[in-house]
């Protein structure tokens, strides 16, 4: 083992299951360290359970042993915090665990006075070495204890990568833990998840921060039913704007219809912007979101763009003309599909056709709207799609024909389909090995020359 560079073992490690990768961590120093990166390379906050308290216990730079002022070397490692890269907070679980415990106060509990008796210390280091479901039921900890604690841990957790957050609530209460966390892991963060209601993205956003490698964005606005704040579209553009020299990938969500247009006509020129998710949900006229793609025409190299029964939206990127476009991904969520746009020849598929790579369909997809969109994709002159990915409901041999004839540089499809048609012969849902365990059984031999 000694002549395979850690960072193979690293590689290793992350196809192993979780549970035996922790399980392997006394088998030597290596798995030790792979073990341990494992188990601490994440910290989050979706309730407040035992495992989330425990882990939040051993992240701590405190004397855990049973006599103040002797350290206890199994207890409390300060390697432990550096390893975290993954950090996912949901506040608003603890103020409610915080408001049920006013309203229900846990059992008083003397954990400060511990006996010095080598029983009692005893007692309390096997306790420590038992699994966590054989371990004694530990005493409640106080939603203080915990805001303490992560008000002290989190702005040393310096190797946080990704860091996602998730306010729905429409309260702004309190939360000085976070506060401290932006300027704390602002430094190193590289990727930012934002699950947030209106009334949190207005006022509460980290304005005052400065994200020097931050790479990915990815907002999400929750459904309200009240009247939104004036300052969201203000505090949200000012906030993206903050990210201009860093921002390589960008998605604006919204579960609900609302109209971003004005923040995104605000939006800088991001000179390193690679992706972007389009969602019609952020925004009412097409033109704000098409004229910042088009702004980035020369930068992007990918767009996942999901689709709107709304007949604002009926030209979808028919008008957009990109330079570098190497991926699209398009998520069809209704059916039929209205004078589908993505069917027919337009200056997108034009502008495109030589440098796209890869194309992915989520959606089932008809025979004639398949037909038509590799006549729309063969219109240029030169198609450089390598990689094709579709659902479709029924499948014959002529279409894979098309396929092939219209797509010479195709490299690898992904086909998703329910039934295979051939001519006079009813409809077969393929199975694991298809055709192989079906053509001499169904005859399709044009469908097996093509395998």
């Amino acid at each position: 083992m000694v002549d395979i560079p850690p960072e193979i073992w690293a590689q290793i490690a992350q196809h192993l299951p979780r549970d035996m990768l922790i399980s392997m961590i006394s088998v030597n120093r290596t798995f030790y360290t792979l073990a341990l990166d494992e188990k601490y390379n994440e910290l989050a906050m979706r309730e407040i359970s035992g495992s989330f308290t425990r882990k939040l216990e051993a992240l701590k730079y405190v004397d855990s042993s049973p006599f103040p002022g002797r350290v206890l070397i199994l207890s409390r490692n300060p390697e432990y915090a550096k390893r975290v890269k993954v950090l996912h907070l949901e506040p608003p679980c603890l103020h409610e665990l915080a408001n049920y415990q006013k309203l229900h106060p846990p059992e008083l509990h003397n954990t400060q006075q511990r006996s010095n008796s080598i029983k009692d210390f005893a007692g309390w280091f096997f306790q420590s070495l038992l699994p966590a479901k054989q371990a004694q039921e530990e005493p409640p900890v106080s939603a203080t204890e915990i805001a303490d604690t992560l008000t002290d841990l989190l702005p040393r957790l310096h190797g946080v990568s990704r860091f996602s957050l998730t306010w729905e609530n429409a309260s702004t209460f309190h939360a000085p833990y976070l506060d401290s966390t932006w300027n704390g892991l602002s430094a190193n963060l590289q990727e930012l998840h934002l699950d947030l209601h209106p009334q949190f993205a207005a006022i509460r956003l980290p304005l005052d921060a400065n994200f020097p490698q931050l790479a990915a964005l990815r907002i999400t606005l929750c459904p309200t039913y009240t009247d939104e704040p004036e300052t969201m579209i203000v505090s949200l553009t000012k906030f993206i704007n903050k990210l201009e020299g860093s921002l390589k990938s960008l998605h604006i969500g919204s579960l609900q219809r609302r109209d971003l247009g004005e923040m995104y006509s605000g939006l800088s020129q991001f000179p390193k912007l690679q992706h972007v998710e389009v969602s019609p949900q952020t925004f009412v006229c097409p033109s704000t979101m098409i004229q910042f793609l088009q702004n980035h025409s020369d930068t992007l190299s990918s767009i996942i763009y999901t689709s709107d029964s709304n007949k604002l939206y009926i030209n979808g990127l028919s008008d957009l003309q990109l330079e570098n476009l190497q991926e699209l991904t398009m998520k069809l969520h209704y059916t039929p599909y209205p004078t589908a746009w993505w069917t027919v020849p337009s200056p997108f598929f034009t502008s495109i056709g030589s440098t796209m790579k890869r194309l992915t369909i989520e959606g089932a997809v008809t025979l004639k709207e398949l037909s038509n969109l590799l006549t729309a994709l063969a219109g240029v002159a030169a198609p450089a799609l390598e990689e094709l990915s579709i659902s479709i409901g029924s499948l014959s041999a002529h279409v894979l024909v098309g396929i092939a004839e219209k797509l010479p540089d195709l490299h690898s499809l992904d086909l998703r389909i329910h039934d295979v048609v051939e001519k006079s012969l009813f409809p077969k849902t393929p199975g694991e090995f298809f055709p192989y365990d079906s053509v001499s059984r169904i005859n399709l031999p044009r469908l097996a020359r093509l395998y």
